[in-house]
């Protein structure tokens, strides 16, 4: 049943009904304070679950057109994995139609003023920090068109927010610096954390780029939001240094030797873009990576595995985790991480 896929995924396709993908990404919890003891990812999923209880695991998105919430989660302790059921609802979705074009049928399926078109995807968490990498840990995502991870990403970090803005006591910590108040405790200090997800890279993307043509390479740094010119519209937000190359002297692992300088200029460039022509192929594509560690940050080049021959059939939504599918993105992560 479980292929890993070496094919990129078309954007738009339609969803089919015995086949899903999962993406397997790293999912880092952080904080922008210095220092700061930070929640394991039990804790965050407690504080989901609870959300999810008391109906506050939602938020409305697309000026209020839309809306995404966590529609089941379940911890299994044996495995240590954390299974999320991630819904979304667009008021704005065309209805759905079925059709039998030889016998003649037509059957719409009209909807309600106040439903939207579904998506429902599951996100499977490891809850073992990753060997020798705190706070981090390996999860697998299920693609579907409409419903990405940046809108997972915002919908898990909202609820972290709101247990952050409702709990005063939550998320805080003796001071690592050992301050005290007047009375002579401990003070206590608090964090605001946060999710962030990074592409595991497949095998496809150095073997691309050593097969390949090398064409481009350029250098990206985040600037302070400053006016260009003095215009009210138009913002200075990044800088780009276009790295010249020297085609006779390219490297044999080329992608590795890439991954090697963009390291060493990480700290002032966190981020860079290579483009290059795909071997045995007119075809030149674009991909943004982390500098730090060569990993991609768009989806072209992200490892994945296919689900497929999934019996019965599956919606493109449902109203709890569906255990067929999420079985199989369970076995993935579990080959996946490294505890």
């Amino acid at each position: 049943m479980l292929i890993i896929s070496n094919v990129q995924y078309e954007r738009g396709a339609r969803v089919k009904a015995n086949f899903r993908q999962f993406f397997a990404y790293d999912c880092e919890v952080v904080s922008q304070k210095n220092g700061a003891r930070l929640p394991d990812m039990e804790t965050l999923a407690g504080i989901w679950a609870r959300h999810l209880t008391a109906g506050q695991a939602k938020i409305q998105i697309s000026n209020d057109e839309a809306t995404l919430a966590i529609g089941d989660i379940r911890h299994d302790p044996a495995t240590q994995t954390l299974t999320i059921l991630i819904r979304h609802s667009d008021k704005a979705a065309a209805e759905s139609v079925y059709s039998d074009l030889d016998a003649g049928t037509f059957t719409p399926h009209p909807k309600a003023a106040t439903e939207g078109g579904e998506t429902g995807i599951h996100l499977i968490i490891s809850l073992m920090q990753e060997r020798d990498a705190p706070n981090r840990y390996a999860c697998v995502l299920e693609k579907a068109a409409g419903l990405d991870l940046w809108m997972v990403r915002r919908l898990l970090n909202r609820v972290i927010h709101n247990e952050y803005d409702s709990d005063p006591n939550f998320f805080t910590y003796d001071s690592p610096i050992g301050q005290r108040d007047r009375a002579g405790n401990l003070k206590r200090d608090r964090c605001l954390p946060r999710l962030e997800f990074e592409g595991r890279p497949s095998a496809t993307l150095a073997r691309d780029v050593d097969e390949g043509k090398l064409s481009s390479v350029k250098l990206i740094r985040s600037l302070q939001r400053t006016a260009v010119g003095g215009s009210s519209f138009l913002h200075k937000e990044e800088a780009t240094i276009r790295v010249s190359i020297d085609h006779g002297s390219i490297p044999r692992n080329t992608f590795a030797e890439i991954k090697r300088a963009l390291q060493r200029e990480s700290s002032e460039y966190p981020e860079a873009k290579i483009g290059f022509k795909l071997p045995n192929s007119r075809k030149t594509v674009s991909v943004k990576l982390d500098s730090r560690n060569g990993n991609p940050l768009s989806e072209m080049y992200i490892k994945s595995f296919d689900v497929t021959n999934i019996f019965p059939p599956l919606a493109y939504s449902s109203q709890s985790i569906v255990n067929r599918l999420a079985s199989e993105g369970v076995r993935i992560l579990i080959a996946e991480r490294s505890t």
